[in-house]
Formats: structure tokens, sequence, C-alpha cells
């Protein structure tokens, strides 16, 4: 019998409908992990089981959350449409007991009993597991020994020796951090990791490239007291030799052994290998660089063998960022190639970059447009002397501000060279540019005197040479939680330098990072400018300050000096020009609150305090602009994304700076200072 069409369009719906059903039962099943493998003691039916809750008793010393991490049996991960229910295994219980009782003698409580540790089962055949813990008493760290020993051999008696008149149990016990536990600190097995760490490293950087160091810890679980014995066997004092670069194939060695710290017959010392590594990395002409020392013999001679990879021909990155305040959007990015080993020359590099923008000034009608700058950049590594890096580009920009937009081309030249570790740069450079004025505001351009005082002339050139040095002790350069930074900025413009304006300026920028405990930093920061010689400042180099990186009680340029005028319709207009002296301060208290992934969440509280001045108004430390504010720190492998809000406190009256409000809102990328 023929089906009708109606029927034969039916069975084929239902065929696709059962179809596409167990193509998502599939997915669901796959995407839960299939069949998984049973272990001894465990059946299939346990592993359709869920964990709905863990829920531990007797816990203070540690969090719910730090005891379940290390667990095979965890609890559900996640939040609502994705939260992930682990599954049940009640083979790993026992072991999920131990597990506990380990984590507690790691941090020096070794009478911790898991009183019980059981299954609940829910209905629905979920498992609700509860764990039971009695915390006992810590135990107390009474005694540290640090002693050298002999090595087994007896081969190095006599050094040995000498090392016990040498150094004495105090210092040594100073350079392992455990010279506090006198104090009955508790014992922690990661404080006690990290002792026996610091130690070798004290050996290695006194030459002893072959010390061994043996850690014993003594508990006596009754009386809750434990003793920490150290031996060292140093062997012998070791000294530099010969010099071995491998992975090179384009590159000179005289790249690396130029950056090498030690010189052969020179006392081994770690920290000159750590040193050597680094200057090799920030080069940026190697993807990877180990250092080996020796052959593994125990000699008093060692050779240092520098393996490397050098970096691909080409390079291409791509970047971008943001910034919004209250009178500035702007959106940017960035595009570099590099092209290494450039016309022939195994030391030189091409830089291709461009760093286009989009700004919203929101303060002035039809006053948004594209900004940025595209520059091509010659590089040569060891210029004319070693570790000096010299640099040759041309460039062609476009700069959009509150009251003035500039574009024009520019040249420079400049050296630099890392000197002490490379904690101390000093660098030179000469600047040449021609700029135009595509649009001014006409509170400046229809004043003659106020144009003549910012030099702008027909023939806007600026032809400067600078030089700089900076200091840098921080422990991390974005983002700092102790150390110093320390610059010194001197530029001079001449007209035999190839510039239309005569002057001489100054600044000099100081940072400094204390952590005050885990968690929490406090930062402060000084910054001060100022026209040392000539008559006045050219517009595009004068001084201006407000924004995230600067006085966050103000947006982006608006403390500065202004001038009034009257549009082409009679109405008021206000020009900012800059001024011709600015101080800068800040202080600020950083605190990480929660973790997030690999980088935290965190708040801030700051006080700014500047002013910008002109020549005729000298500045008043008196009478600066002050605000406080808070901020948020998301942290990301590109440094933090902020927001803070400031709020000034004084200078609100007639005469001041009024326009933009008390409060300034900004967000952007990285810290402040």
């Amino acid at each position: 019998m023929k089906m009708p069409k109606n029927n034969a369009k039916c069975s084929h719906n239902i065929f696709s409908h059962r179809l596409f059903l167990v193509f998502l039962l599939a997915n669901v099943f796959f995407a839960c992990g299939g069949i998984p493998k049973l272990r001894p003691g465990s059946t299939p039916a346990d592993y359709r089981r869920p964990i709905y809750k863990i829920i531990i008793e007797g816990n203070t010393l540690f969090s719910d959350k730090e005891i379940t991490s290390g667990l095979i049996n965890t609890g559900s991960t996640g939040w609502w449409l994705w939260r992930d229910y682990k599954r049940f295994d009640p083979a790993e219980l026992t072991k999920d007991a131990s597990r506990i009782k380990g984590l507690y003698r790691h941090h020096g409580y070794f009478s911790t009993q898991v009183l019980s540790i059981k299954e609940e089962r829910l209905v629905g055949g979920a498992v609700r597991i509860r764990i039971s813990i009695k915390e006992g008493k810590p135990t107390k760290l009474t005694e540290v020994s640090v002693k050298f020993v002999d090595d087994r051999k007896g081969r190095f008696k006599e050094s040995t020796e000498k090392l016990r008149t040498q150094i004495s149990q105090e210092e040594l016990q100073e350079q392992c951090c455990l010279h506090d536990t006198r104090k009955n600190d508790v014992f922690d097995h990661e404080k006690y990791l990290i002792a026996k760490s610091r130690l070798k490293r004290f050996m290695l950087n006194q030459g002893y490239a072959h010390v061994q160091i043996k850690g014993k810890a003594f508990v006596d679980r009754k009386k809750n007291i434990a003793q920490v014995e150290f031996n060292i066997d140093p062997g012998p004092k070791v000294v530099f030799s010969k010099l071995e670069i491998d992975g090179l194939k384009k590159l000179p060695d005289s790249l690396v052994a130029n950056r090498v710290t030690w010189k052969e017959g020179d006392l081994f010392s770690q920290k000159n290998i750590d040193d050597t590594k680094g200057r090799l990395l920030r080069l940026g002409s190697f993807t990877t660089v180990d250092l080996k020392l020796g052959d593994g013999q125990r000699s008093d001679h060692g050779s240092v063998k520098i393996k490397v990879s050098e970096q691909s021909l080409r390079e291409f990155r791509l970047g971008g960022g943001f910034a919004l305040d209250a009178v500035q959007w702007e959106v940017r990015t960035r595009a570099e190639y590099t092209r290494n080993k450039f016309f022939f020359d195994p030391l030189s590099s091409l830089k291709i970059t461009l760093t286009p923008a989009y700004r919203w000034l929101r303060t002035e009608e039809n006053a948004a447009g594209f900004a940025g700058q595209g520059e091509v950049a010659f590089e040569r590594n060891d210029f004319l002397y070693p570790l000096i890096v010299g640099t040759a580009g041309i460039a062609y920009s476009v700069e959009r501000f509150e009251s003035y937009t500039t574009a024009g081309p520019s040249l420079r030249f400049s050296v630099r060279r890392p000197i002490i570790d490379e904690r101390i740069i000093i660098g030179s450079a000469w600047n040449l540019s021609g700029l135009s004025f595509p649009s001014l505001n006409e509170s400046i351009s229809s004043n003659d005197a106020t144009s003549d005082n910012l030099g702008l002339s027909e023939d806007y050139r600026l032809g400067a040479l600078e030089g700089s040095l900076a200091l840098d002790f921080r422990d991390n350069a974005i983002e700092p939680r102790k150390g110093l930074y320390l610059s010194g900025h001197l530029e001079h413009g001449a007209g035999y330098l190839g510039g239309a304006f005569d002057y001489t300026t100054t600044e000099v920028d100081l940072r400094t990072y204390f952590p005050l405990s885990e968690h929490l930093v406090a930062a402060a920061r000084g910054r001060y400018s100022r026209l040392i010689d000539g008559d006045f400042l050219p517009l595009t180099r004068r001084y201006f300050a407000g924004g995230s990186s600067s006085h966050r009680g103000f947006p982006q340029r608006r403390i500065s000096p202004t001038v009034s005028g009257l549009t082409d319709e009679g109405e008021e207009t206000t020009g900012f020009i800059g001024g011709e002296e600015r101080l800068e301060t800040s202080l600020e208290l950083r605190l990480n609150v929660y973790p997030i992934l690999d980088d935290w969440f965190g708040v801030v509280a700051f006080v700014d305090a500047g002013d910008v001045e002109s020549q005729e108004t000298p500045l008043e430390l008196g009478n600066l602009h002050v605000a406080t504010g808070a901020g948020l720190r998301i942290g990301t492998p590109i440094g933090p994304i902020r927001a803070d809000l400031g709020f000034r406190i004084n200078r609100f009256g007639n005469g001041e700076n009024i326009q933009s409000g008390r409060w300034a809102f900004h967000l952007g990328i990285g810290e402040a200072f």
C-alpha cells in the first residue's frame, strides 16, 4: 500500500527528532567525561552520583576552600548554569582524610585529627560529604642550628674549617630567615623550604658553586616542639674559567660576551649568573637563555656554558588600550613590525610602529577625530661601544588636545646605556620637529600677545638636545611592591640645534613603594618640572597636570593656566595653555582584597596634590590643588584595569578652575605610578 505524502513527512520528522535526540545525548555523555575509569572498591553507580556539598566542622585555622582545594572529592564549582558538580569517588574518601592531615602538618599542626569523613546520600542520588576536624596545638620551633660538614670523601676539610671561623651561627641564621624562630614561632614547612633555598643562595654568592645543603626537622608530637638542623657541605670555592656560547646562528658571539657580568678568574657568584641571564633576555634578541656551570664535577674552576635560541627574523605585535575621564575619551591601538638583522647587520633591526587613536573631547563641539603616530626607526645594539643602544627614527604625528591640534614630522637620534646591573640607565637624544596647528582655540588665535608668548609663529620648529638618568630599584616595573624609582631629565632647545626657540627645562620624578603587609602597599610619588632658562616655553613643550596618571581630582590636562576670549559668534571661550612650572605629589594605599585566577581584585585610597603655574605667577607650596579619592583594581597579565574617583577638597571659589566640577572619574589600564 502506498503511504500518503503527509504520513511520509510525519515519519521523516519523527526520524529527524530521534536522530537529534541521540546526537544531543551523545554530546552530553562525552562532555561529562564518558565512562570514567573505575577505582578499586567503586561501582558504576558511585560515579553517577554528583557531590552536592561538602560540610566541614571544627576548622578555624583554614577556610573550607583551602581545605577542599587539595581533595579528590571536592564540591561544585562555577555558578548557576555554569555550575560543575564533581563526581563522588568513594575509593578516595579515606585518602582525602590523609590529605587534610597533610595540610595541617605542612603548617605545623601535627596533632590535628580528622574525626570523621562520611558521605550522606540525598534524594535524587546526589552526595553530601561531612567532615569533622579536631585541630591540634601548634608545633613550636624551639631551635635552629646551621653547621658546616666535611665532604664525604674528606676533600675540602681545610676550606670547611676556615668557614667555621669566618661565618658565625648568627649570620647563617640571619641569612636563612629563621633567626626569629627562637621566639617560638609555629613550625611551617613552606618557611623551612624557603630558608633552605635562601641559605643555598647565600653560599652560592660566597663563591661555593657546588654547595650541598641537607635539612632535617625533628618533631616531638607529644610536646609539640620542633628543631631544625641544616648541614652545609660547601665544597670548593670556585672561580669562573672559560666561557662557552652555544645556539648562535647569525648573531655574533660578542653580543653575548659583552653582556656577561664577570671576567675569567673572578670569584663565582649566583648573582652574576642571574644578572647575565637578565641582560640577555632584556636584549630582545633571544627567545630562551640557559646558563649551566661546568660538567657537574666539584672543581675549583667553573666553566659556564650559555645556550641561547635566537629570535625569529620577523616579528609582528598588536595591542590596544582605552582611557576615559570627564573631558576626554580615547581608544588607541598599536601595531609594530620588527625586522631583525636588518641590512646585513646582525646587530641592527628595523621597526615600523603605528599608534592610531580616536579621541572625543567632550567639552568642545565637533572636537572628535583621529590622532596618533607612525614611525620608522633603525636600532643597533653595541653601537660604537658595548651595551650602547643607538636609535634613529623618523615619524609623523597628529595630536588632539583641548585647545589645539598639532600635525607634523619629526626626526630623532638617541643613545642609551645601562650601568650597574642595569638598575641605572643613562641616555641622550637630539630631536627635531616641525609642527602646524590645524585647529587652535579662538582665545589663543585672536590674541596676538598670547600667540607670541606661546611661540605660535608661522615657522614652528623644535630642535632640542636631551639628557636623562634613571635609577630603577623597584621589584616590578608594572606592579611594584617595594623599592624606589628616581629619574632626571634635562632638555635644551636652541637655534643651533635646528629649532626656532631657545629654552632649557628640567624635571625630577621620584617614586617609592613600601609593603606594610603581605597584601597592603604604601606608594608615594613626587614630580617637579620647570623652565630654568629662556623667556618662555613654546606651546607644545609647556606643562599640564590632571588625569588618571597625574592629579586625579581633575580630568586630563585641566590643571593649567588659561586665557579667555570671544568666538566669532561673540560667545566666551577658554583656552588651556599650560605653564612653565609644575609640581605633582601623590600618596596611595594599595590593598589586594581577593584573588582572581592568577591576579588580584584590589582597592586603593589616594591623596593627590599639585599645581601648574606660569613664570609670572610662582607656584605656592601652601596653596596646591588637593584631592582625595578611591579606586578599584582588577589584575590582568598586562597590568591592572583601573577605575579611580577623585574629589577636590579645596580651591573651588571664584577665580579657580571650576569648569570640570569637584568630581573626576578615570578609567584605564596600569597603576597611576
